[in-house]
């Protein structure tokens, strides 16, 4: 939508959403529910994302903030691949 190819960072993208509302137990964008779709994505695309401090699942969260939002770049070359992204949990596993 922003004019971009679709390419696997699209999925690290959506990944990155989902795993926000995992960790923050919210839906997506509810704090902007008053908003019609079409002004919601034209937020989206100028670069609104959720908060990452709405993550309340664990403590600790920084490790998982930054991932998150590394998924959300507005870039979608400065995002990280998915196998960057399994190397990186795994790393984090083994500090936990």
């Amino acid at each position: 939508m922003s004019g971009y190819k679709y390419t696997e960072k699209c999925d690290v993208y959506s990944f990155g959403i989902v795993l926000w509302e995992v960790m923050s137990r919210k839906p997506t964008y509810s704090h902007l529910s008053q908003v019609s779709s079409l002004e919601l994505l034209n937020r989206i695309v100028e670069g609104t994302r959720p908060n990452p401090n709405d993550l309340t699942i664990c403590e600790n969260t920084g490790p998982i903030k930054d991932l998150i939002t590394q998924c959300w770049h507005s870039n979608p070359e400065e995002r990280p691949t998915m196998r960057n992204l399994l190397v990186s949990f795994a790393n984090l596993l083994l500090l936990a």
